[in-house]
């Protein structure tokens, strides 16, 4: 094959699509990363500190732990866009007039906080997480910014205490039952209804622990307009984790308006209340579409 024959290929559809990915993705992570070229330098260079930088368009300032699973986390928040809303989110958020309350449950290091203070300038959010080594960091992101409340505590249905897996990074957890006690510690935890009232927007990604709030009667009394959350596997009580959580949802009268399953045991759900939403613009029902299907 010549090398104009190679070319050819290139110029071809597929060497399009490639480019054009390339294009989308290095504009998403100069969107989210204005010292670029440091950020890359260090990862790329398998440097192990806690890197300081910035978003690009209101440069909100943010840490993350190199060689980690925050990168991990990182590029889901900001290049693959997990938390870019669905239109019909996007538009009743617009419609406040003013910037969004948004209530951060499982809030990690911080990051989603950061994307949604760069997406909403003038953002309050306040950020539950109960990790000792995350909070480190999520208490210097909120102090390196404003519009920030860090709660150091446990998700959770009650206020008291709760046996828990630490030091996982993004996987830290609730201890179930067949976690040894030497494996666990012992954290405060916090009855998220009484910091939801304020929310506009409630995220909720807490390893397991969704499920006891969705049990909760008073999720269905959330004045919360809309909601993301992701599911798991991990210590849900139905045999249908994904069909349980869209059947809460909607009982509690949310529309799911997004619904999709990155692996087996975990999935994302974008939710509005039903009475929010413009009825011209409110689908039926709104199929759930898998990941690659």
């Amino acid at each position: 094959m010549s090398n104009h024959d190679v070319g050819a290929i290139e110029q071809g559809p597929k060497g399009m699509r490639r480019r054009l990915r390339f294009l989308q993705t290095y504009a998403s992570w100069r969107m989210a990363v204005r010292e670029l070229w440091r950020f890359k330098w260090h990862e790329n260079r398998r440097h192990d500190i806690v890197g300081g930088y910035h978003t690009r368009t209101a440069g909100v300032p943010y840490f993350v732990r190199h060689t980690t699973r925050d990168i991990g986390v990182f590029s889901e928040v900001f290049v693959l866009g997990e938390y870019v809303p669905p239109r019909e989110v996007a538009d009743w958020l617009s419609q406040l007039g003013r910037p969004p309350r948004i209530l951060d449950v499982g809030g990690n290091i911080g990051l989603f906080a950061t994307f949604a203070r760069d997406r909403w300038p003038g953002a309050e959010v306040v950020s539950i997480e109960p990790d000792p080594d995350n909070l480190e960091i999520l208490r210097r992101n909120a102090e390196a910014g404003s519009g920030l409340q860090v709660v150091a505590a446990c998700a959770s249905d009650h206020d008291g205490t709760l046996r828990f897996v630490a030091g996982q990074e993004a996987g830290s957890h609730v201890a179930d039952a067949e976690a040894a006690e030497e494996e666990t510690i012992e954290v405060p935890c916090v009855d998220v209804f009484r910091l939801a009232d304020a929310a506009d927007l409630i995220k909720i990604d807490i390893e397991g622990s969704e499920w006891e709030i969705l049990a909760d009667p008073r999720f269905a009394e959330l004045s919360a307009g809309a909601l993301v959350m992701e599911w798991h596997e991990l210590l849900c009580p139905h045999a249908e984790p994904r069909k349980a959580a869209r059947e809460a949802l909607e009982r509690a009268g949310f529309t799911i308006v997004d619904d999709r399953v990155d692996f087996p045991e975990v999935g994302m759900v974008w939710a509005v209340r039903s009475d929010r939403l413009d009825a011209a613009a409110t689908p039926a029902h709104a199929e759930p579409v898998a990941v690659g299907s």
